[in-house]
């Protein structure tokens, strides 16, 4: 599959030019910089109320004298995120002359312990309030605690249940779980895979649900000075106005209205912040408005009044540009495959025939064998998928630390690649009886070894540095790891996995599409599009079979009901499409399964522990 050689030349020219003016149009973020320089830090870690490790950072005030006491915040994330994530809101502030706390919460960064979805974070909140208890440097009547999302709704309970708080504001927190899945999930019910999710809560359990909405746990004095802050797109919060009509115990309360004052710990507030496009979810904590009016209800509720005005204009600058990372994804996809093709070129010999061996005669290739062997191969990846999680429910599998879902996604990959070797052995029986070969003649395995594995590196570190890296830098998104050592286990046991799906996709699959690197290039391009489709269905089975148990669990959208099974059929068809082509592509430039599978393993891991949940 030669590109030619200026067109290839050309591509990869045109590809880096692009990468390289996409940053005209990233993000700066200056509070990175405003931190090194201006802002101590301190890693810290205490327990929470019932016996986990919570770790966090401690921020100083930007004019810190050791000789001052000062009011303290305490700072707390939303689900699948950690402490770093309010940088932006911590640092302004430390600028306004508050400590600052974040925290990670249980299951998440460097804490202790599996998400309980706030039935148990409250307690989380309340170590870091006991822990601030014992700095000198705080002010222990002038403590506020503010949340986001998860973070809200726990803020709020612990706030209820610890006098010390004295001022509450939550950013977004749902008002209820039951209220909020019934409007978008239908039948929800993941009791038989909680251990798998790294989860710890039933969702069929009222008292579950009672501990986890805001709204049984307000009243017109507790929590304290309660400020709840929502942008106009976010569909979480779109209840939160009960959460006021509840703390005020007024059925009529009205947005944008205060209610209470602040000297009695009374005050009550809910606001909507508007803006074009709408403020959605994610994005809250980073607003403008949210940080100043959050600023400006602490300064009121610990400090008696405002530290004089704040302006949108007075915050750090922060420049994003909508159009940086289209940009940079455009340069990255033209310059991919130039890129591999370089490799070949640099670390194999020419006309080197990479995978002339996995070619069949057609005299065995009927229309008959093929159809048996691919029902076969599609059997083995729904069986090797069925069973995953009635598995790990019957055997109460938590084996990966921190327990989420990023560690629930190895433990159902593990499973599914040993059923796919277990599978493997009929098979190769069956493929001998049909074709008079054996298809496994490690010439997949043997060919080039180092030099595919280095080629491997290359490409999935070319992917995790310019795509996940790069764009993010000096953007908060990206922070280093918590768990180095987790993130090289979970490397080496993907691509192990990974090897796996390769000896079926080039073995066995591959060779009953008859890709012979010497045909015409569109003939060739035909079958790699067909044997792409099919990797793809193999992946739809998979997916789908996994969430099989919940086939009648539905989400709703737009007045439709849409299948959680058959939205693992789309995504596992979208995800092994584009996983297929790229891992074709690869092998026929290296003639090496370990070169796909590196390459996969790296991109997959660090999607899964820097931004689906960063560890």
């Amino acid at each position: 599959m030669k590109i030619p050689k200026n067109l290839r030349k050309y591509l990869l020219i045109i590809g880096l030019i692009l990468m390289g003016l996409s940053f005209i149009f990233m993000r700066y973020d200056p509070y990175l910089v405003y931190i090194n320089s201006n802002i101590r830090q301190e890693n810290v870690s205490f327990e929470s109320r019932d016996g986990l490790t919570i770790t966090g950072i401690f921020y100083y005030p930007s004019d810190y004298n050791s000789s001052k006491k000062y009011p303290a915040i305490i700072s707390v994330h939303g689900i699948g995120s950690r402490a770093e994530a309010h940088t932006r809101l911590n640092v302004e502030f430390c600028r306004r002359g508050f400590i600052v706390l974040g925290i990670n919460l249980r299951g998440h960064g460097g804490s202790e312990g599996k998400c309980t979805l706030s039935k148990n974070e409250p307690y989380d909140i309340m170590g870091a309030i006991d822990y601030l208890y014992n700095r000198t440097q705080v002010n222990k009547s002038s403590i506020g605690v503010i949340g986001h999302s998860l973070g809200g709704m726990s803020s709020i309970r612990a706030a209820y249940n610890d006098s010390r708080i004295n001022s509450t504001v939550v950013i977004a927190p749902p008002a209820s779980l039951d209220i909020l899945f019934s409007y978008y999930v239908e039948n929800l019910d993941i009791s038989e895979i909680e251990s798998a999710l790294g989860l710890d809560f039933d969702l069929t359990d009222p008292r579950d649900l009672y501990y986890r909405s805001p709204i049984y746990w307000v009243n017109q004095t507790n929590p304290k000075n309660l400020l709840i802050q929502v942008g106009d797109g976010d569909i979480i919060a779109q209840d939160d106005i009960i959460i006021l009509r509840n703390a005020t115990n007024n059925s009529t309360a009205e947005v944008n209205k205060l209610y209470g004052n602040f000297s009695e710990g009374t005050a009550r507030k809910y606001k909507i912040y508007y803006r074009n496009p709408d403020i959605q979810h994610e994005e809250e904590p980073r607003i403008p408005e949210i940080i100043i009016d959050a600023i400006y209800w602490m300064e009121n509720s610990l400090l008696g009044n405002t530290q004089g005005e704040l302006q949108e204009s007075d915050l750090l600058q922060w420049y994003e540009l909508p159009f940086g990372g289209t940009i940079f994804s455009i340069g990255l996809i033209l310059s991919f495959l130039p890129l591999v093709s370089y490799i070949n070129s640099l670390f194999y010999k020419k006309n080197d025939p990479s995978f002339e061996h996995l070619k069949m005669s057609n005299k065995n290739l009927t229309r008959k064998n093929k159809l048996i062997t691919l029902s076969i191969y599609a059997l083995a990846y729904f069986g090797s998928s069925i069973f995953i999680l009635p598995i790990i429910d019957i055997l109460n599998i938590s084996l990966w630390a921190p327990y989420n879902v990023t560690g629930a996604l190895m433990i159902i990959l593990s499973i599914r690649a040993i059923f796919l070797l277990i599978f493997l052995v009929p098979i190769i029986i069956i493929e001998k009886n049909l074709f008079d070969i054996n298809l496994l003649n490690g010439k997949i395995f043997a060919k080039n070894p180092l030099r595919s594995t280095i080629a491997g590196l290359i490409i999935g570190l070319y992917f995790v540095i310019f795509y996940f890296y790069i764009p993010k830098i000096p953007a908060v998104n990206f922070q280093p790891l918590y768990y180095p050592a987790f993130f090289i286990v979970m490397i080496l046991n993907l691509i192990a996995t990974f090897y796996v799906d390769e000896i079926y996709n080039r073995a066995l699959i591959q060779p009953k599409f008859n890709i012979s690197p010497r045909e015409k290039r569109i003939s060739k391009y035909i079958k790699i599009l067909k044997l792409t489709l099919y990797i793809g269905l193999l992946g739809a089975i998979s997916f789908a079979s996994i969430l099989i148990m919940m086939w009648d669990t539905y989400l709703l959208v737009g007045g439709l009901k849409i299948s959680f099974t058959l939205i693992g059929f789309i995504a596992g068809f979208a995800i092994f499409i584009i996983a297929g082509f790229v891992n074709t592509w690869i092998y026929l430039k290296t003639g090496n399964i370990i070169s796909g599978s590196i390459t996969q393993s790296l991109v997959f891991v660090w999607f899964t522990a820097t931004m689906l949940v960063p560890l």
